[in-house]
């Protein structure tokens, strides 16, 4: 996935904010949202949502048009709900290791398969 961080900057420019003014409105300091329009760090795009709607817009990503995804869904699809629920967990631990912003795999993942229960941290392996 690409880093939609140049995209909150033009979204934050044409909403006339300031890096400041945005922190002022969403809570995240300054040196984040710096971070996050150079490409410094990718955040999970629940992150993004709410810096994009602190400038005013809405945040979406089109998952279906990544080729990838196509793919992951098949592979996805096909494995059983147990199998799903160790597969998310992987996911949101590598996510959170890495700082990349999985979450919207995750989502995508979510939503292409039957509700499954995500395996949090701390819960006992399936």
């Amino acid at each position: 996935m690409r880093p939609l961080g140049p995209d909150l900057r033009i979204i934050r420019k044409r909403a006339k904010l300031t890096q400041v003014q945005l922190a002022e409105r969403t809570g995240y300091s300054k040196s984040t949202i710096s971070a996050i329009e150079t490409g410094e760090i990718q955040p999970p795009l629940e992150t993004l949502e709410k810096l994009v709607n602190g400038c005013g817009g809405t945040l979406r990503v089109d998952m279906e048009a990544n080729p990838h995804l196509t793919e992951i869904e098949e592979i996805f699809s096909n494995m059983d709900e147990k199998e799903q629920a160790k597969v998310l967990r992987v996911i949101r631990l590598a996510g959170m290791a890495s700082g990349d912003a999985l979450g919207g795999v995750i989502a995508f993942l979510e939503k292409v398969t039957p509700p499954v229960k995500l395996a949090r941290i701390g819960d006992q392996p399936a």
